[in-house]
């Protein structure tokens, strides 16, 4: 398929053409008419004998020829042991050419049914491709459970977070890798998931397979299958990283909090007029409590307005 400039490849179709025969009813003997086709390869007149006696065609014998998608096919017919003396012609000669037409017809439904669908699974295979690519690659754990909690599909990104193998993890649930602090919200989850079709997004942990915690943020669906219960689909993100950050501010806040609640100098922070933190230096030196700075307007801290434009 060259529609998009890129060799995809080369597929190839093994057709069994006797059974294929005998499911459109066609045989070397057919209500009392002897059929020979020619024309293997599609080759027409030049092309060897595929059903039927070859030696047909050298008798006194109505052809037609068969157009199908792949080239030309040529039929002869005739009564089953020959003509018969003194009988009219005209009306088997009639009957086989209506027959040569109806296998004509029979036959190009049958094959252009059979390009159709070679078409179909070539573009439902490349979509297959795409996705499993997309799958496999996804920088996010992809993850498909079963009713009883069991995984039997997930991605790489999925066994990296938990540490498994595929075998591993094909024997385990959710619930196995999953703390027991987390059960109510687990619950929560699944109250959700059987109303609406959908969990999360929500966090928790699971436990690798070497014991430690990791940090993930979920979501998921339900998606239908045709011969039993309904899948769960899982997004599975593992955000340590972010928590890593998360914990880094944190400390950083921490301390400089300490440093200015213990600085020898009067600190204070203020949003337009309002004053909205001062240290306890600053309250010493102005002689005010840290509720009572609050509500005090930035420019009442002064003498003058001349002082307050000064600052």
């Amino acid at each position: 398929d060259l529609t998009d400039g890129q060799y995809w490849g080369v597929v190839s179709m093994v057709l069994d053409v006797d059974q294929l025969f005998a499911e459109v009813g066609i045989a070397p003997e057919v209500n009392g008419l002897e059929l020979a086709l020619r024309g293997k390869d599609g080759l027409g007149t030049q092309g060897e004998v595929f059903l039927g006696d070859a030696a047909l065609f050298q008798q006194d014998v109505v052809t037609a020829e068969i157009q199908t998608p792949g080239g030309d096919w040529w039929l002869a017919a005739r009564p089953v042991g020959g003509w018969v003396q003194g009988d009219p012609l005209n009306g088997w000669r009639a009957a086989i050419w209506a027959a040569a037409l109806l296998l004509g017809w029979v036959f190009y439904q049958a094959l252009s049914g059979l390009r159709r669908q070679r078409a179909a699974e070539r573009a439902l295979r490349r979509s297959e491709s795409k996705l499993r690519g997309m799958f496999e690659l996804s920088p996010v754990g992809l993850a498909l459970v079963n009713q009883e909690g069991f995984f039997f599909e997930f991605n790489t990104s999925f066994r990296q977070v938990c540490g498994y193998g595929t075998d591993e993890l094909k024997t385990l649930t959710y619930s196995q890798i999953t703390p027991p602090e987390y059960d109510d919200e687990e619950n929560r989850q699944r109250r959700m998931l059987a109303e609406t079709g959908y969990f999360g997004p929500y966090e928790k942990e699971f436990i690798r397979k070497d014991g430690r915690r990791v940090p993930v943020r979920l979501r998921g669906m339900l998606v239908d299958r045709p011969d039993g219960p309904p899948d769960i689909w899982s997004i599975i993100e593992d955000v340590s990283h972010w928590k890593e950050i998360e914990n880094t501010l944190r400390e950083q806040k921490d301390m400089l909090t300490v440093i200015l609640e213990n600085s020898s100098v009067g600190m204070a922070f203020n949003r337009g007029d309002d004053m909205v933190w001062v240290n306890p230096r600053m309250c010493e030196i102005f002689g005010y409590s840290s509720e009572e700075f609050r509500p005090l307007a930035v420019q009442s801290l002064f003498f003058s307005d001349d002082d307050f434009a000064a600052f």
